[in-house]
This record gives C-alpha cells, sequence and structure tokens, in this order.
C-alpha cells in the first residue's frame, strides 16, 4: 500500500471511528453534552497537531470543535495560537483571543496563558494602558514573557519615569533571565532610537556587553548593536570584527561614517548602502546615513540614486519601532502609499499614485474608496456596504478637497543633495469622510434597488440636495422620482417595460422602517427613496393623462381606492377601508352608480360580510346568492347568472370592478368590494326607467 493510499485509509478510519463513538455518546447524553464531548474531542485532536506544528489542521480542529460547543475557552485559545503561528493579521487574533477570555470555561489550558497572548496583542496595537491592566490584573502575572512585554510598554508610553521603569525592568531581568536574548534586544533597539548612548543607559549598556560579547550563536544584529554601545577602542575593534565576519547591517554602515575612521570609504558606503536600499529601507536610516555623508560628490550620487528610486520605504511614526507607513517608490517618486495607525494590519488606508500625485484612496474601515482629480481634490467615490452592495458617488469638480497625508520633499535630503525626495506625511486630526460631506459635493449618485433585478436609481443633486432620480432596469430608465426641499415627493413607474409611465406615487412625510443598509450614515433621502410611504398611486393605464385608479392611504391601515370607468375625470366606483375600530372590528365601505341612476349606492361591509346597502339614506334589500359570494340588490338572479358573472370577473383577472354581463334574455351589473360581489338585473322598460350613461355623473 502506498503512502499516500495508506493516508487516505487512516483518514477515512479516523472519520468513521470519530463519527460512530460520537453516535454511542449520544445515545446516553443530552443534546448539550454530547455536543460538549464532541468539542472536547476535537480539541485534543487539535492539541496534536499544534504538537507536531501543523497550525493549519489545529486550527481547522478548533473551528470543528465550536461548532459543537462554543463555550469552551481551549477552542478559542487553540485557534488564537495557531493563527499567531502562522503570522496572520492581528486584527483576526484579536477577536479570538478576546473571547476565549469571556468564555471562562478553561479544561487543557489556562486563563493566564490566554492573558499573555492577550497582553502581546494589545501591547502591539498601541493599546498599551490596557495590555498592563491585563498582567497586572487580579492574578499578577509574573514570566518572562510577562516581564518583557512590561518592558516594551514602558518604553512605548516614553516619559522620562516610563524610560526608567523599562530599564529597571531589563536590568532585573538580565540577572534572572540572562539567557533570554530579547531583553537586550528590546534595550538596544530602543536606546538607539532614543539617541544611543548615553549617561542614563551606559551601565546596563556595558552590562549586556561584558555578558555577550563572548556569545558563539550571538545573531548579527545584537552583535552589531554591541559594537555600536561600545566606547573608544573597544568600539572600533568589534566594528572591524563585524565587518572581518562577513556580517551586514545598515547600523555598521551608519557607525562607520560616524566613527570618522576608514573602516568603510564612502565610495564602498554608497555600494553598502544600495545592497540594503534597492529592496527596501527604515526612513530613520536613510535620514541618518544622509546626514553621515561628508563628500559632495557622495551626496550628489546619492540624490542622483533617489531621484530615480524603486524600492520601498518604511516609517515609524509615532515612535514605538513599528512601521506603520509603507512607501513603494517608482522611478523616484511615491507609487503606493499604506498607512495602519494601530499596526493591527488592517490599514487605515492605502492611497495609489501615477508618478507621485496620489489617484485613489481606499479607506477598509470605513468601506469607501475614493478616486482623486487634481489631487487632493476628490471626483468620485464608492461607499461598500455590509450587504456588498455599492453607493457610487460623482462629486462636482473642485468641491471637496480631502486627504489624510500630505507628500513634501524631504528638507534635509534636499538640503543635502540638491534633490527632490518625496515622502508622504500623515496629517493629524484630519476629520474623517462621511457619506454626507460625499452627498454635499455630489452631482449624482448611484445605489443598488432591490425592487427589480439588476435595478439601480441615480440621485441628481443641487447643493447637497436630491432634486429628482431616475431608476434603471439593465441600463433602461423604468422610473423617476421628483424630490421637494430634499424628500421625495413623488414617483412615476413604467410597470410593463412599455415605454409609458402607468403609476405615479405620490409620497408622505413621515419615515417608516428605514433600513440602515451598512452605512454609517444614512442620509434622510436616501432613507426616504428606498423606503419612503406611499400616500397615493394612481394609475393610468390607456395614456390620456386621467387615471384610471386611484388609491390613498389614510393611515392605521386605512384607505381609499377610486375608479374612473370612462376617463371622464370623476370617479364611478369607490372604495374604503376604514381604519380598525377599537373592538378590532374591520369596517369597508363601496359607493358606485347603478347604470339608470346618478344616486350613489354605497355598501357597508363589516368583518367581511355586508351590513347594509343605502340609497340616499334609504336602505335596499339584499338577497345573498346560496353558493357564491354574490349579493343580489333587491331581485335575485338565478344560479346561472351568479355563475355568469362569477366567470366574467374571472377572466378579468382582477383588472375590473365594475362590469356589465348578459345571460339569456337579462342584463346583469355587478361591482366587487373586497371578497363580495354586489349585482343587479338592469330594468328593461326604459318608460319605467332611465338608463344612465358613465358620463352622466
Amino acid at each position: 500500500m502506498n503512502s499516500s493510499l495508506k493516508k487516505s485509509f487512516c483518514a477515512v478510519f479516523f472519520c468513521l471511528s470519530f463519527f460512530c463513538s460520537n453516535c454511542l455518546y449520544a445515545q446516553g447524553l443530552s443534546a448539550g453534552e454530547a455536543n460538549r464531548k464532541t468539542a472536547l474531542r476535537y480539541l485534543k485532536v487539535a492539541e496534536q497537531y499544534a504538537a507536531s506544528k501543523n497550525w493549519n489542521a489545529a486550527d481547522s480542529s478548533a473551528e470543528l470543535g465550536l461548532a459543537f460547543d462554543d463555550s469552551i475557552s481551549d477552542l478559542w485559545y487553540m485557534r488564537s495560537v495557531a493563527k499567531s503561528a502562522q503570522n496572520a493579521p492581528k486584527y483576526q487574533i484579536f477577536p479570538l483571543i478576546e473571547k476565549a477570555l469571556d468564555c471562562e470555561l478553561w479544561v487543557d489550558y489556562n486563563k493566564e496563558t490566554a492573558r499573555i497572548l492577550y497582553a502581546d496583542i494589545l501591547c502591539s496595537t498601541r493599546k498599551f494602558e490596557q495590555a498592563l491592566e491585563v498582567l497586572d490584573g487580579e492574578n499578577f502575572l509574573y514570566s518572562a514573557d510577562a516581564e518583557f512585554i512590561r518592558s516594551k510598554i514602558f518604553y512605548n508610553l516614553g516619559t522620562e519615569t516610563f524610560l526608567e521603569k523599562a530599564r529597571d525592568k531589563i536590568d532585573s531581568a538580565r540577572r534572572i533571565y540572562p539567557d533570554d536574548l530579547r531583553f537586550p534586544k528590546l534595550f538596544f533597539e530602543h536606546e538607539y532610537a532614543l539617541g544611543g548612548r548615553n549617561d542614563k543607559n551606559a551601565r546596563l549598556a556595558d552590562s549586556f556587553i561584558n555578558l555577550l560579547y563572548k556569545n558563539p550563536s550571538l545573531s548579527a544584529e545584537l552583535e552589531i548593536y554591541l559594537a555600536v554601545f561600545s566606547t573608544g577602542e573597544n568600539k572600533i575593534r568589534r566594528l572591524k570584527s563585524f565587518n572581518a565576519k562577513n556580517q551586514r547591517s545598515p547600523f555598521y554602515l551608519i557607525a562607520s561614517l560616524e566613527e570618522g575612521v576608514e573602516l568603510l570609504p564612502e565610495e564602498k558606503a554608497l555600494d553598502y548602502f544600495y545592497s540594503f536600499a534597492d529592496k527596501e529601507i527604515d526612513f530613520a536610516f536613510l535620514q541618518k546615513f544622509v546626514s553621515a555623508l561628508k563628500k559632495e560628490e557622495s551626496r550628489q550620487e546619492l540624490g542622483e540614486y533617489l531621484n530615480q528610486y524603486s524600492g520601498t520605504i518604511y516609517k515609524d511614526t509615532d515612535g514605538d519601532l513599528d512601521f506603520n507607513l509603507k512607501v513603494e517608490y517608482s522611478r523616484g517618486r511615491p507609487q503606493k502609499i499604506i498607512y495602519d495607525e494601530n499596526q493591527d494590519e488592517m490599514p487605515d488606508w492605502s492611497a495609489s499614485c501615477d508618478f507621485g500625485e496620489p489617484v485613489k484612496l481606499q479607506i477598509p474601515e470605513k468601506s469607501i474608496e475614493i478616486e482623486y482629480g487634481n489631487w487632493p481634490a476628490v471626483v468620485s467615490a464608492i461607499y461598500k456596504c455590509e450587504d456588498k452592495s455599492e453607493y457610487s458617488f460623482f462629486l462636482v469638480p473642485q468641491t471637496l478637497f480631502w486627504t489624510p497625508f500630505s507628500i513634501v520633499a524631504d528638507e534635509n535630503i534636499k538640503k543635502l543633495t540638491g534633490t527632490d525626495f518625496f515622502i508622504p506625511s500623515v496629517l493629524e486630526k484630519v476629520e474623517n469622510i462621511s457619506v454626507q460631506k460625499l452627498i454635499d459635493s455630489s452631482s449624482n449618485c448611484s445605489i443598488p434597488c432591490s425592487e427589480r433585478e439588476n435595478a439601480v436609481v441615480v440621485f441628481n443633486f443641487l447643493d447637497g440636495k436630491p432634486v429628482f432620480a431616475r431608476y434603471y432596469e439593465n441600463q433602461k430608465m423604468y422610473a423617476q422620482m421628483q424630490f421637494k426641499d430634499g424628500l421625495p415627493e413623488s414617483r412615476t413607474v413604467d410597470m410593463d417595460n412599455d415605454g409609458f409611465f402607468e403609476l405615479t406615487e405620490t409620497y408622505g412625510t413621515e419615515i417608516q422602517n428605514i433600513k440602515k443598509n451598512g452605512l454609517e450614515y444614512e442620509p434622510i433621502f436616501l432613507a426616504k427613496a428606498l423606503n419612503a410611504p406611499v400616500k397615493m398611486i394612481q394609475i393610468d393605464m390607456n395614456g390620456d393623462t386621467i387615471a384610471d385608479y386611484t388609491e390613498e392611504y389614510t393611515g392605521g391601515e386605512g384607505k381609499i381606492s377610486l375608479w374612473d370607468l370612462d376617463g371622464d375625470g370623476k370617479w364611478d366606483v369607490r372604495y374604503e377601508k376604514c381604519p380598525a375600530e377599537k373592538d378590532g372590528s374591520l369596517v369597508e365601505k363601496s359607493t358606485f352608480y347603478r347604470p339608470w341612476s346618478n344616486v350613489p349606492v354605497t355598501v357597508i361591509i363589516k368583518n367581511g360580510k355586508p351590513a347594509g346597502i343605502l340609497e340616499n339614506e334609504k336602505k335596499l334589500n339584499v338577497i345573498k346568492d346560496s353558493v357564491s359570494e354574490v349579493y343580489w340588490i333587491e331581485n335575485a338572479g338565478s344560479k346561472d347568472d351568479a355563475e355568469k358573472i362569477l366567470k366574467t370577473f374571472n377572466q378579468n383577472e382582477g383588472k375590473s370592478v365594475y362590469i356589465i354581463v348578459e345571460n339569456d334574455s337579462k342584463r346583469m351589473f355587478a361591482v366587487k368590494s373586497g371578497l363580495c360581489i354586489f349585482a343587479q338585473i338592469i330594468p328593461d322598460n326604459p318608460n319605467s326607467t332611465k338608463e344612465r350613461s358613465l358620463s352622466e355623473k
């Protein structure tokens, strides 16, 4: 049996045995107990994978366990550890470790180990005070990891008091954990960034130098720090020793130039610099290198190099020694800029440039993408909603100027090399861009619409207020909306895509059932345009500009419906649904004209049943058909008459509420009101009644 087949067989056997054992467990346990036991089995599997450093499998197993029981802290902790081991972004790890600490149901691990990871992530994302609270909480954590994180926190808090605390912590760790090289590395990194060796750090620096300089397994990074923090002949000797081992570091380059000795001539120093900078370089180091060059020809050559630079520059904008600004260059100009303020590896924004000029800006957290014209003038923007739909804004030129950064030539580089080398700088106290800001400067805005497939609405603005909107289905307009004072007033709709707008909607002013659609701030016009309460609708099916049907909503689920059957602008049939009464009763009224009379007849329906028919307050006799919901006025027709009326209404498929039918030698009219049909036989004696034309109203 080959190895791959053997692995497949083992995997199948494991799954079958796992499934069978779960079934056996479930037979004698409640659903909750069975789920927990299954989750714990997945935890054991995840731990085995973690022990062999198969972090992807460990994460997957823990995730499966959480599907059965998400109250077990160990499973959340395992996922956070696995993600961390795979170098997942911190913003993905953070909610997992938080959940582990919130659950507080620990099996194999304990809360203290999770607190260490949590504090480390908090410190890395600049939540220093919160990280310190986690470490110094109810159960004070003391370990090499805890002391290391505390030292980082104290350095990053940055005051003289905290700097002294950081040095004291590291001094204690030097004696308690002499083999833990994280502490000297942390010390030298921060002290170098603070200016290097001085009276406040000299004693501790010498202690580390004496402790480590004979360590044969010392990293190149620590070895160059020992040289840089040494003094006198020891410094020169250690720099030479570092170089003799063919080890390379930007710190060696700076230290050699600053010493003013021929450790590294400037001509070779430039080549040494290029070997690092061609790919990427720290901006602070670039500034040091420029200042360290003494010869005019060396500075001029560096200026020419920077003018054509096509690498990446990293910048630490807050002094915590973690880069949060990344700038990719092409031909000496910024091509892409990425800024991550809290260093959780979810960029606050990223900008794309065309030969140094920003043309597009993305803000992931706000789900906004901006396009620039003449930067920083915004010409368009896209807002991506939680439901993955997009709002597109097109701005009036030169009306909105917004950018979270500037791009200026570095003064020191310009002074020393004569070259304009442009470097982005993050602006402080920039007001966040919002949807409302975009609207205030927009000429139009396109948003998705759910009432038809592939539909969008394009709003047109004047001074930040919508004036009209057009609705499109597959790029064909099917509706138009008019606004008054920025709020919807009416809308016309082409219901059957024949190019004629049959339906007119008139809106009320109350806001009902507003949906936020995932927007940070949804302007009132969007809420009303997408969810505006319809006050009245009118339908003109024949294009004569006179409504054939009108429906007005009166509140409390009440409405009035009017039918104009002959197009003279006057109603022929009226239906009113009254708001529910206090006892819950539902009253409906239908009013219509009989063909031979100009006197309206009103039918009153209560809870779906006729309660009376009136003509000029005179009560008319009503006779119900024995089978159907046809109600005869005064004289009953036959069963065949009722069936003929029902059949005619059914053939019209709800298009008519008033019909005249013939059956045998009789003519009848009928009016449909709700579920009831009211009918009457038309008298055939023209001498006793004068048949009314629909125009005689």
